[in-house]
């Protein structure tokens, strides 16, 4: 038990930062997308709409073929949709890296 706490512990700090600067940005762009592009629509109905102004192609992969009905929640979409939105944020931070290293 002692052992799988300091291992558990150790490890995901540095991944965990990150994720946590991946999460701010992609949560600052849902926050926009809820107030100036989906402002318009009631909050429970606007769920597609601020997915689709996060991600086109996350909502593509996770959402297209069976969006959210008004108000639905999805446990498991929502977590394959946040997985997708910071893996495109990985990407874009990496590129902007390489951008500035050339």
């Amino acid at each position: 038990l002692v052992m799988t706490v300091i291992m558990g512990g150790a490890a995901p700090v540095h991944s965990k930062s990150r994720r946590q600067k991946y999460d701010k940005m992609w949560k600052a762009r849902k926050r926009e997308c809820e107030k100036a592009t989906c402002g318009h629509l009631i909050p429970d109905e606007a769920q597609n709409c601020v997915n689709m102004c996060i991600s086109e192609d996350c909502f593509g992969d996770i959402y297209a073929s069976e969006p959210l009905e008004d108000g639905e929640i999805d446990t498991d979409r929502n977590r394959a949709f946040t997985a997708c939105i910071r893996k495109e944020a990985r990407e874009v931070g990496r590129a902007q890296r390489n951008k500035y290293k050339s």
